[in-house]
This record gives structure tokens, sequence and C-alpha cells, in this order.
């Protein structure tokens, strides 16, 4: 995907055990797609949705899991991103979370429970 920062390659989200997510848990799939953290520990760019995916339910992502893993896994060898520095930085993408990217814990809550968060932060106002 061309975008301003550079080229970014998709990840291989099939079962393969050595390109794909075959060997994943579903606590690292889940924390990739819900908090932009692959299991390595590094941050993914902001090109990958999980701001939005961080909206889905636990059920949701479980589902998306179960699904990708009954996929035919295919070998295809990962080309590196074509961010330059300092954009290539992944540490940096923290930053971006904490201007750009919405709480997904709080959009997942139910609205009774931001109803009384929301009341309750107000009166500290």
């Amino acid at each position: 995907m061309e975008t301003p920062f550079g080229v970014i390659y998709s990840t291989n989200i099939t079962p393969d055990p050595e390109t794909g997510i075959g060997t994943w848990s579903e606590a690292a799939f889940a924390c990739a797609m819900q908090k932009g953290v692959s299991r390595d520990g590094s941050h993914l760019f902001p090109v990958f949705s999980y701001d939005h995916f961080a909206k889905f339910s636990d059920d949701d992502v479980h589902a998306l899991y179960a699904y990708f893993m009954t996929r035919t896994p295919v070998h295809v060898t990962r080309q590196p991103s074509g961010i330059p520095f300092p954009f290539n930085i992944r540490y940096l993408q923290v930053g971006w979370k904490l201007l750009f990217s919405g709480s997904g814990a709080s959009n997942r809550m139910s609205p009774g429970v931001r109803s009384g968060i929301a009341a309750l932060t107000s009166r500290r106002a």
C-alpha cells in the first residue's frame, strides 16, 4: 500500500507456521488486532486498522482467529516496508496511538457502563 510515508506491504494472515500466523496464540492475535502490538512486542503501523478492530468484541476476535486458522496455509516471504527513517521506528507508533487512536476498551463497554463513567467524570469537572 502506498502511503505518504512510503510503501507498506501486507502481512500473511494464513496459518502458515513460518511466514503467517500459524504459530500465533489466540491471545497474541487478539493483541495485534485490538492493540496494534505484534507478538514480538513491536507496534504495528496505523495502516493496519487496529483502532477499528479494537471495537470488536472478544467473541468477534475469536471467530476471526478460528476462521483464519481453517484457511489453507500460504508460504510467502515477507517484504520489508519502504518507510524511511525516522517513520520506520515502530516505537514511535506509541505516540501516534496516544494522539489519534481511540480507546478500544472504552469502545467495547456497554452503554450503561459508559454513561456511568461519564457521569462520574463530569462530577469531577
